[in-house]
């Protein structure tokens, strides 16, 4: 999976500070879409252990209430990322119980 970007302290993708995760990946192809290049899987970084340890960094602030998860198209069905996203999703709930 490759991401385009990840946000420390993000308060425009949902409520309150969190950590905003951009993946890369989009078939739908929505004509005007305003995030055309983040529809290339292929655009951005690949999504490695250096990535998801920012990530969990950021989560361990008391003032991050959670992740939000942006694309692209992260849990279409269409996408090959959603496995590797559930995956991370689990994770975090498992080591961040009160992040949403």
């Amino acid at each position: 999976m490759n991401y385009a970007s990840i946000l420390k302290a993000d308060i425009a993708n949902g409520e309150h500070f969190r950590v905003s995760l951009f993946v890369s990946g989009c078939a739908r192809n929505c004509p005007g879409c305003f995030n055309q290049e983040a529809q290339n899987p292929a655009f951005g970084k690949p999504f490695d252990d250096k990535a998801k340890k920012k990530i969990f960094k950021e989560l361990e602030h008391d003032w991050c209430r959670g992740v939000s998860f942006l694309g692209g198209e992260p849990l279409s069905k269409l996408s090959d990322n959603r496995k590797v996203v559930i995956e991370l999703a689990k994770e975090i709930r498992e080591k961040f119980p009160d992040k949403d």
